[in-house]
């Protein structure tokens, strides 16, 4: 089944592709890394042209558009990278970018941004329509949702073909003088939530550091954010519901295709996987008709073998969605926002597994 770790090695296959195609030399950068404020940060690519050296991130998104914020970590990241005599950055992403925050970014921070757009082009004018076709089917592969454009709708085709022309041929040597701050919350909020006791003693901690940390990757998608709310009727308490208010393809997807406008959250700091009768009790706070079609379980320990199946039978037979993540799908998600990636993508992951693995 594909994955984005899968879909980012595709994208990197066909981004090799269109710079070999322009003469660049390509190699991979697997012995530098840089690590600053407990962040490691590695950068995927030199390209070499002539006396034009470029360290180059690549970033695979399932979503057509990405925050702006995302990007702006990506080039802080890469900007903060020691120069080894090589000042020329450069971001690939396969989103498509606004020219205002690529013109933003490298006035900022001196980083290129190359988008989808741009990649077609260099594909084009290396002779490799094969690779733009390629391209073309991945994204189309990546993408959730209802999105139904093709991946090319929306691109710039006037985009400038030669990747040289994008830098000052005497830009060489780097400024020693600049630096960027590596931003370490992420960090600080995997230790803190490592350090809560399992249990009774540490559920209310665990369940507003999770929050915490909810609101750290997906501040730009949910809102609301409404702890121990209520229904009408006094019967029923969630832990927290919040209204999905996103672009993106993952949560796009959950209003689409679950009705689910708003999404429940449930959280369960239990010294053991949670039990099948926890699955029943959160299917009861759902609720389709009122665009309340989806819950994620944050379970410390993760879920039994009959709960697992338990929430597959609660879609395959009411058409409700529970998904169940884990302490490390936290801490995971944190890293790849960190990281510049998309948290979602993770999420679209997960929830591809658990659509494929349900029986009729």
């Amino acid at each position: 089944m594909p994955t984005i770790h899968s879909f980012y090695n595709d994208f990197t296959d066909i981004v090799q592709a269109a710079f070999r195609g322009l003469s660049f030399k390509v190699s991979d950068l697997d012995d530098l890394q840089y690590n600053r404020n407990n962040i490691v940060f590695q950068p995927d690519l030199i390209i070499q042209k002539d006396l034009i050296s470029i360290i180059c991130e690549i970033k695979f998104y399932r979503s057509r558009k990405v925050p702006n914020g995302t990007i702006r970590t990506v080039a802080n990241a890469i900007a903060s990278f020691p120069s080894n005599e090589i000042s020329n950055r450069a971001i690939i992403v396969s989103s498509i970018v606004p020219y205002s925050i690529k013109e933003e970014i490298f006035k900022t921070y001196n980083v290129v941004v190359w988008d989808r757009s741009n990649l077609a082009n260099f594909l084009i004018a290396a002779n490799r329509e094969d690779k733009a076709e390629e391209l073309g089917t991945l994204i189309m592969e990546a993408q959730q949702g209802l999105d139904t454009r093709l991946p090319y709708d929306g691109v710039n085709e006037d985009t400038e073909q030669d990747p040289v022309k994008y830098f000052k041929q005497d830009s060489s040597v780097a400024d020693s003088s600049v630096s960027y701050e590596m931003k370490s919350k992420g960090a600080n909020l995997i230790a803190e939530l490592k350090a809560i006791p399992e249990g009774k003693p540490g559920w209310v901690e665990f369940e507003n550091k999770s929050v915490e940390i909810l609101k750290y990757l997906f501040n730009n998608d949910l809102s609301v954010w409404k702890q121990q709310q209520r229904t009408d009727d006094e019967l029923s308490r969630f832990d927290m519901i919040c209204r999905v208010n996103s672009l993106d393809d993952f949560w796009r997807a959950l209003v689409s295709s679950f009705n689910s406008r708003y999404v429940l959250f449930e959280f369960k700091n239990y010294k053991d996987p949670i039990p099948q009768g926890q699955i029943y009790t959160t299917e009861r706070y759902l609720f389709p008709k009122a665009l309340r079609g989806t819950a994620i379980i944050i379970a410390r320990n993760n879920a039994h073998a009959n709960a697992i199946s338990a929430a597959k039978g609660a879609l395959r037979e009411h058409g409700k969605l529970i998904m169940i993540l884990d302490q490390s799908d936290l801490i995971e998600m944190v890293r790849k926002k960190d990281n510049g990636d998309i948290p979602s993508d993770y999420l679209s992951d997960k929830l591809d597994e658990h659509l494929m693995s349900v029986s009729r």
